[in-house]
């Protein structure tokens, strides 16, 4: 997608689409909602629209290990990573802070253990 149709999605309300495509019970549309919020974050669009949107890092972090995706639990790790790679420091520094809140931070640090316990 060319940077003006993102712009122009995102002048439309995609960031409010986004937050509610993620916050859905039905995993396939939350699925959805997280793929867009990847593209935008991954190229740098609408990030500090998306880090003032209410719940978009604890409900990604609640997504994580109960998607029935496996390629979701990856969106969200780099999506995760670019929202805290923001240039303005302090609201980087936000997104790494509710990331590593013990609710969000215990599903995060789940992908890593191993089912087996080993």
């Amino acid at each position: 997608m060319a940077n003006l149709q993102m712009v122009q999605l995102l002048e439309l309300g995609a960031v409010d689409v986004i937050t509610a495509r993620v916050r859905q019970d039905d995993q396939g549309v939350s699925s959805w909602g997280i793929e867009f919020l990847h593209e935008f974050v991954s190229r740098s669009f609408g990030k500090p629209q998306l880090t003032a949107s209410p719940g978009l890092v604890h409900w990604p972090c609640c997504r994580l290990v109960a998607s029935k995706y496996a390629y979701t639990d990856q969106l969200i790790l780099h999506s995760l990573c670019c929202l805290c790679t923001l240039q303005d420091a302090t609201v980087a520094l936000a997104v790494l802070a509710k990331v590593m809140q013990l609710e969000n931070l215990w599903h995060v640090l789940a992908i890593f253990v191993s089912e087996t316990g080993a």
